[in-house]
């Protein structure tokens, strides 16, 4: 087994990236977690609160080096992204979604 530890600043950028492209997503009934695992690796919680009610999704971000792409997975599905600019699309989607089942429960 080999353990290798990770410097925390790494670690900072990779919340920082994701928190940047994330932010326009502050809104009064929208929040998320982020917690990133790696310098190539985090989860996201989202919340989407509504009148009747809270929706949580999570998703993982895996950034392969091989194939210089970020791969999403959340709920059996796997979004695959050139760069993390493209990640507000994705997330906005899942609020969509999320924001119809609120007004459903």
């Amino acid at each position: 087994m080999i353990i290798e530890n990770i410097p925390n600043s790494e670690i900072n950028k990779l919340y920082i990236a994701i928190y940047g492209n994330m932010s326009s997503f502050r809104k009064r009934s929208i929040s998320f977690i982020i917690s990133p695992h790696s310098n190539s690796v985090a989860s996201v919680i989202l919340y989407v609160t509504g009148k009747k009610g809270t929706v949580t999704k999570d998703f993982v971000l895996i950034y392969d080096s091989l194939l210089l792409e970020w791969n999403i997975y959340s709920e059996g599905k796997k979004y695959i992204i050139n760069s993390l600019n493209e990640l507000p699309t994705i997330v906005n989607n899942m609020i969509q979604k999320m924001g119809t089942t609120v007004t459903k429960i």
